[in-house]
């Protein structure tokens, strides 16, 4: 199996994990997965099965699927706990650290900022403004 066709093999057990799926919503919802049917490749690895139940087919993970999809939610967790470590780590800039380093518009800068008085060329002598009639 190269990379991404175990990705997505793994994906369909993680998904199967949650709830045994019939075969047709696990075709439905993997069909378009890759060239390769994805199922068919967690089938012969032995991470999920097939069994018949009231006359219809059920897709579920075996224990070799349920110990894997487990495992990677470990990983998963320790990828998310290492990431919020190495975040917490990093120094953050003090409150005075970034009022210096700011180069926007002052309060002074925008007091002298005005808004243009409205054009007479406006006004026609009907008082309408650009045709349009005041009521």
């Amino acid at each position: 199996m190269d990379s991404a066709t175990d990705r997505f093999t793994l994906d369909l057990v993680d998904w199967l994990a949650v709830r045994e799926r019939t075969y047709e919503e696990m075709i439905c919802a993997w069909a378009n997965a890759g060239c390769v049917p994805i199922w068919e490749e967690a089938m012969r690895a032995g991470l999920i099965t097939k069994h018949m139940v009231n006359e219809r087919c059920v897709m579920r993970p075996t224990s070799l699927g349920l110990i894997e999809a487990e495992f990677r939610k470990e990983l998963r967790r320790l990828d998310r706990k290492r990431h919020e470590r190495h975040v917490a780590d990093q120094p953050r800039p003090s409150n005075r650290a970034l009022t210096a380093s700011w180069t926007g518009p002052t309060l002074a800068g925008l007091e002298r900022l005005s808004m243009p008085e409205p054009s007479s060329d406006l006004l026609d002598d009907d008082s309408t403004v650009s045709g349009i009639a005041n009521e």
